[in-house]
């Protein structure tokens, strides 16, 4: 489903460990309707929580569900502009990775995304004639009967330029698509929001002016999305990204703040260990020895088998890990922090150059820790 998609997948999200980024649909609806801010174009790798929020923009703005159970307990439902814009809008959602999947490749996946979002907006529409075959005027003619206007979320926007640029026809058909969806009559009068995901910035790619009214938002510049949690010791602002490892290791937002006063670094890219000097939680890697009984075993997202150890609990902890990343404007984002010790890469991981240094750092390492076993992260 294309058209008003609903709540679902934001409420299965909320059954897990979800951390509240709530407080990002306040900066989207800051943008709503203006030219220089409605489209939004977010590039982060992979892992980084942008199908998350995605569908938490989607079941906010859709006017084809009642989604306030959702959001009434998150920090947007305490801002002034929740219920001025909760459930108000035809919210059009496009999986683009998927939607090539199902076209069973990218050739034609233009044709097919127009053919199958225009079917679900007949039957939405079913008053308003347009071509079954042509989501520019199927928007512009219901634009023009309604004076509705839509918010537009795509994820994976860049996957048919990432993943097949020797499409050349397809990826030209798709960025006349995205044109004229965006640009001209229909992106001025007929959408209220565009928010694009992707891995790469549009700068990567040739896009022929078709994106360059999208304001791009990257990893080192989220911080406008992002929720500020503090400063280091020499006074320089930590922000939160959108998607990180609090939710997998959940940490007390006071222990956060005082680790970072530890940190008086000015580099770029900063890992640094915070000894408490007292139990702060925790954690699960711990060492081993020729006593225990180690499996190894695949973890979800992980493409090498990781040490995991049976019939061993979490242990008490009196360090928190904290990683960060400098932003554009010379602020922090913070990219994860955990309870525990600083691990090695794994040495399986295809970063790590064989015969180096690191690799024997990481053999030593892993033939030493491993991790409690736990079903929940095993693929």
């Amino acid at each position: 489903m294309y058209i008003n998609d609903g709540k679902l997948n934001f409420q299965n999200i909320l059954l897990s460990e979800y951390i509240d980024k709530s407080s990002l649909i306040s900066y989207t609806n800051k943008s709503l309707y203006s030219p220089s801010t409605k489209f939004l174009c977010v590039s982060r790798p992979r892992r980084f929580g942008k199908s998350y929020t995605a569908n938490m923009l989607a079941a906010y703005y859709s006017k084809g569900c009642d989604s306030h159970d959702l959001f009434s307990k998150l920090e947007i439902s305490k801002e002034e502009s929740y219920e001025k814009y909760i459930n108000k809008f035809n919210v059009i959602t496009l999986d683009i990775q998927s939607m090539i999947a199902l076209n069973q490749g990218a050739k034609g996946v233009v044709s097919y995304i127009e053919k199958s979002v225009c079917k679900e907006l007949a039957d939405e529409f079913s008053d308003i004639h347009f071509s079954k075959d042509n989501l520019v005027e199927a928007i512009l003619n219901i634009f023009n009967k309604t004076n509705e206007k839509f918010v537009f979320i795509l994820d994976e926007y860049d996957c048919l330029f990432r993943d097949y640029p020797n499409e050349k026809e397809e990826v030209k058909a798709y960025l006349n698509l995205l044109r004229g969806l965006f640009k001209g009559a229909i992106g001025d009068r007929a959408v209220a929001l565009a928010y694009m995901t992707g891995i790469f910035p549009i700068g990567r790619y040739d896009t022929q002016s078709a994106l360059n009214n999208f304001d791009q938002i990257s990893m080192l510049n989220t911080f406008r999305l992002g929720k500020f949690v503090g400063f280091t010791d020499n006074g320089i602002k930590v922000f939160d990204r959108n998607d990180n490892h609090s939710s997998v290791h959940p940490v007390a937002e006071e222990i956060l703040k005082e680790a970072l006063l530890h940190i008086s670094t000015c580099e770029d890219y900063v890992k640094e260990t915070i000894n408490f000097g007292r139990i702060i939680g925790k954690t699960t890697c711990v060492k081993v020895d020729n006593t225990d009984t180690i499996i190894m075993a695949r973890r979800k997202g992980r493409k090498g088998p990781t040490p995991l150890v049976l019939g061993r609990t979490a242990e008490d902890c009196s360090s928190l890990v904290v990683i960060l990343r400098k932003c554009d404007d010379g602020n922090y984002i913070l990219v994860t922090y955990f309870i525990g010790i600083l691990s090695e890469r794994e040495p399986w991981d295809p970063a790590i150059i064989p015969g180096s240094a690191e690799e024997q750092r990481a053999i030593t390492f892993w033939n030493t820790h491993a991790l409690i076993y736990d079903e929940r992260i095993v693929a």
